[in-house]
């Protein structure tokens, strides 16, 4: 059940649309919801008596979206089978022939308060010890005033205990919203001075805006690269910042009126987090790199990169750190089971949360730390550091990604909307969709395969005929980055985190588990009954129930199969080789030597024809490149772009994009309103 939340009510049933939690009141068991499942529900008890038609529904749940016939009906199946309610004889939906559906069950709202998480504890009753005795034939009776004195004493320490064990309620702050920035276009990575009248933000990804707190502009700087997370020192008027510069990043110190103060030397990355300053010399930095993140102490006198060696067990991920209580630094972590951790450097857990946490600020006025919920909305949530919690901030545009909080208690947040959409050459959506579409894939019957969001989690759908159908049906934050046709064209290949999924034209066909001992990377076809995978330091071979045929260790960049002509294409120091037998190293031959630019980031291989394509990043650019194989002298650049996620090559030879797009983003300010 949400810590503080406003639920509906019906029979024994309880939902938390904000969660998509169910709760059954009799026995207390809490279920989440597929995201569209959820969807379905709060639909039907929000307009309860209500005839809904099937096309309204539709419309609702898929909105400018072509859909089998058979996908509301499935969730249809899905819901009433979690309600345990029958069609024939409903007690919750009712078919209304011709008409629709219409939710007959009484509802009620229900508040649920925030409740203290009080502590479970018990008080040692006096015990009889065996050299404590006295004669049974002259027994000693305590007069009647020590009995009453005693039990007395035990009541007051009773409840002295109880207090001071108990958690007092928090009472939570009630805010006001304020707009700071109005100009269209993105403005986020948003920094408040916790003593100073004083901001920083990122505006169009590559300029610096230093303002006050009522977003009048002090001074503003544009950068020819991308420029992420400033962050002020607690006391001066100095902003550290950082500057994505080729495969590299550079940590950047100005004063409040851009006089440039230090620069560090250029460290390996592909995303970094807000420095936090320790003291006038040193920050707590978190560097993520492709599969890995590190956190390191930087100094400035000496420009020295010490790692720190943050306590992460197998399979867990740095997130980033935060200065909070007690003015100590706390490092966030992601688990295998995407549950998050509040942890010290010494190994101990002070907050966790039961699903993924990547916003977080500490608010030193409330002494609580504020993070992204657990609703598909990525509402703000507030956690004391004794688990009590309470709801913030609804997002009422986009999704927070930056939060900061000065001493009064005031929150400066960044909200940013987009949509994801794959486009022909003549940047035209090639579906009607205002959604995230990507990791689109074509074969040569027409047909595109790719990955959405547009239900809340990862899902695989098939466009074709004109219609989009959706193959997979999922809960939970597993993360799908491949995708690939079967040679023949019946299959689909596809991860889902360490797995490796089959689909045909209508559902899941096979899952199976990877194996391999390090994050599967890579996925492909060898054949029509053999797929591979690669963990950067294994490739292991399956047949298609998944048993392992061939193991390999082998060391490389990126490692793909040409299934045409039946070789292995590897990544190494920026040569492409191109090999028959992964096992026979004499048999390698270079292809190639890329620049840097080239190499940087190098994923999404595509074969058509005899030609490859692959997408690169460099400066927080996206370059897309095409390499003939006959003739691989030096590659060709097709495209290139900010916020390019995936490409596909269509059989004509065109290409198409899945890139970020109509990116807005404002900061906003949720002032504590007077009492």
């Amino acid at each position: 059940m949400p810590a503080s939340s406003q639920g509906y009510q019906f029979d024994t049933w309880v939902f938390y649309p904000e969660t998509d939690e169910l709760v059954c009141s009799e026995t207390l068991h809490t279920q989440k919801l597929e995201p569209q499942v959820a969807r379905l529900l709060e639909l039907f008890i929000t307009q309860e008596g209500t005839t809904l038609s099937q096309g309204l529904l539709n419309d609702e749940l898929w909105p400018d979206t072509i859909v089998e016939a058979n996908s509301l009906y499935q969730l249809l199946a899905k819901l009433r089978k979690v309600l345990k309610d029958t069609p024939r004889t409903p007690k919750y939906i009712k078919t209304i022939p011709k008409k629709g559906y219409v939710f007959i069950a009484e509802v009620r709202l229900k508040s649920v308060d925030t409740l203290p998480n009080t502590h479970n504890f018990e008080l040692a009753s006096p015990s009889l010890n065996s050299a404590s005795f006295v004669r049974a034939d002259t027994p000693k009776r305590k007069p009647l005033y020590l009995t009453l004195f005693t039990l007395f004493f035990i009541a007051c320490f009773s409840a002295i205990a109880f207090f001071n064990q108990t958690p007092q309620p928090l009472t939570p702050p009630e805010y006001k919203v304020e707009d700071i920035s109005y100009e269209l276009g993105l403005e986020f990575d948003i920094a408040a001075h916790i003593e100073q009248d004083l901001i920083a933000y990122v505006s169009k990804f590559n300029q610096l805006v230093i303002a006050n707190k009522l977003g009048n502009h002090l001074y503003e700087h544009t950068f020819n690269t991308r420029v992420a997370h400033p962050s002020w020192h607690p006391e001066k008027d100095l902003v550290a910042f950082w500057q994505y510069l080729e495969d590299k990043c550079v940590l950047k110190i100005i004063s409040s009126n851009g006089k440039q103060l230090h620069e560090s030397e250029a460290i390996s990355c592909d995303r970094i987090e807000a420095p936090i300053w320790q003291s006038d010399d040193e920050l707590t930095l978190v560097v993520h790199h492709w599969g890995n993140s590190d956190g390191f102490l930087y100094r400035l006198s000496t420009q020295q990169f010490v790692k720190i060696p943050v306590p992460l067990n197998k399979g867990e991920k740095l997130i980033k750190a935060l200065k909070a209580w007690e003015n100590q630094t706390y490092f966030l972590v992601k688990q295998v089971n995407y549950h998050t951790k509040l942890i010290t450097l010494d190994g101990n857990i002070h907050l966790s949360w039961p699903y993924p946490i990547w916003l977080a600020a500490f608010d030193v006025k409330q002494q609580t730390v504020i993070t992204n919920d657990e609703s598909k909305y990525h509402n703000l949530i507030a956690t004391h550091l004794n688990n009590q919690q309470y709801s913030v901030m609804r997002s009422t545009q986009g999704i927070f990604s930056t939060l900061s909080i000065d001493k009064h208690g005031d929150i400066f947040a960044a909200a940013e909307s987009w949509q994801v959409n794959i486009k022909d050459n003549d940047d035209l959506p090639i579906f009607s969709s205002s959604s995230i579409d990507y990791l689109p894939v074509s074969n040569l019957l027409g047909e595109t395969a790719f990955m959405s969001r547009r239900t809340g989690v990862c899902e695989v759908y098939l466009h074709a005929n004109d219609k989009i159908r959706q193959l997979s049906f999922h809960q939970g934050h597993e993360y799908v980055g491949i995708l690939n046709w079967s040679p023949d064209n019946s299959l689909l290949l596809s991860n889902r985190d360490n797995d490796i999924v089959l689909y045909d034209r209508n559902r899941t066909t096979k899952q199976f588990a990877s194996n391999l001992p390090l994050t599967l990377q890579n996925a492909g076809w060898i054949n029509n009954e053999q797929v591979w995978g690669s963990d950067g330091e294994h490739v292991y071979v399956y047949d298609l129930t998944g048993r392992i045929i061939q193991q390999i260790q082998l060391k490389n960049q990126f490692v793909g199969f040409h299934h045409q002509t039946q070789q292995w294409l590897l990544l190494k120091n920026q040569q492409l080789i191109t090999t028959n037998n992964l096992d026979n190293f004499n048999n390698f031959k270079v292809l190639t030597t890329l620049s840097k630019q080239q190499a940087n980031h190098f994923r999404d291989v595509r074969f058509q024809n005899q030609s490859m394509y692959w997408l690169s990043q460099w400066s927080k650019q996206d370059y897309i490149w095409q390499l003939d194989m006959q003739k691989p002298s030096s590659p060709t650049l097709k495209k290139s772009g900010s916020l390019i996620w995936h490409y596909d090559i269509k059989p004509d030879g065109s290409l198409l994009i899945a890139k970020m797009e109509s990116v807005e983003g404002d900061i906003k300010k949720f002032a504590i309103a007077e009492q």
